[in-house]
């Protein structure tokens, strides 16, 4: 699909950036995926509005994009637009608020909370990923979840118009009612306590070192694959099959953690598809158990 023209003008004319024909392996941290059509990078949420109102004028699929750290892309691309917020804002507010932009690193908010002593979110230190991205799929930890302090949202449905929903049942376990439907332009984040900066800091430093101990966190990856199942663990159900370490093609079962599968040796999401299939069938025979994906795929569906 080509982007037509008009689309490139309107865009222009608003002042929003974009980027055509672009490589979704350069793009995502599993460094895997074809080509699709055009980024599209508005900062404010006018300019959110504004392109996501031209995209649906020309019948021009979406894919609400962030930093590509939990997705799985196909090898033959995305026929439309990856819309990207670029707003990296980040306000104080009293009574433990803070207001962050989409794009804004999920590291640095907790950052800026822990600084101003909010506390309970430290357990989120070191998960890679942008603030829209994290909500889009209820990003978490060790029992807390970036939804559990997302008090207002600021965000728009995907032709333009502005979305309301009620935040209090829009979030479960690694998931959020609107993932793919909206794209978010702001967060107003709500901290129910306080506590020393530097308890808060070293408790961060915690869960960091203990992320870097059992995580292949500086492979190529999309963080876990699978949603841990009620009262188990997707990684040691795994490990249990006696899957942990096997490849297929360029794509590994981790080592380390055996919910990660790791783009090895140039790897296409057909190996990764293929290891996916298989670790679902052995713990579907062996525990009758089925596993859930986490990773979000683009492209095709799985």
């Amino acid at each position: 699909m080509s982007v037509s023209e008009r689309v490139i003008k309107a865009l222009r004319k608003a002042d929003i950036g974009f980027k055509q024909d672009v490589l979704l392996s350069e793009l995502t941290s599993f460094h895997i995926g074809g080509p699709a059509d055009i980024l599209v990078l508005p900062e404010t949420a006018e300019q959110i509005r504004v392109a996501l109102s031209v995209l649906s004028e020309e019948n021009i699929p979406v894919f609400p994009f962030g930093r590509g750290t939990n997705i799985l892309a196909a090898d033959s691309g995305f026929r439309g637009a990856l819309l990207r917020p670029t707003s990296t804002a980040c306000d104080i507010y009293v009574n433990r608020k803070i207001s962050a932009g989409a794009a804004l690193p999920l590291n640095e908010l907790v950052e800026s909370a822990i600084e101003n002593g909010f506390a309970g979110c430290e357990n989120l230190a070191g998960i890679p990923g942008s603030v829209g991205g994290a909500i889009a799929m209820n990003a978490g930890a060790w029992e807390v979840s970036v939804g559990d302090f997302v008090d207002e949202l600021v965000a728009f449905d995907l032709v333009g118009n502005e979305a309301f929903f009620d935040i209090g049942g829009a979030f479960d376990y690694r998931s959020f009612e609107k993932r793919g439907q909206v794209v978010i332009a702001e967060a107003i984040l709500n901290f129910d306590s306080e506590d020393d900066p530097e308890v808060l800091a070293a408790r961060a430093e915690k869960f960091k070192t203990r992320r870097a101990e059992n995580q292949p966190i500086r492979e190529r990856s999309a963080g876990c694959i699978f949603k841990n199942p009620p009262g188990e663990h997707a990684g040691w159900l795994i490990e249990q099959t006696g899957l942990k370490g096997i490849s297929i093609g360029g794509a590994q079962v981790s080592e380390v953690h055996a919910n990660f599968i790791l783009n090895r040796d140039n790897a296409s999401s057909r190996d990764v598809i293929r290891l996916i299939k298989k670790i679902r069938e052995q713990v579907r025979v062996g525990f009758e158990i089925e596993l859930e994906l986490e990773v979000i795929t683009l492209g095709f569906e799985l």
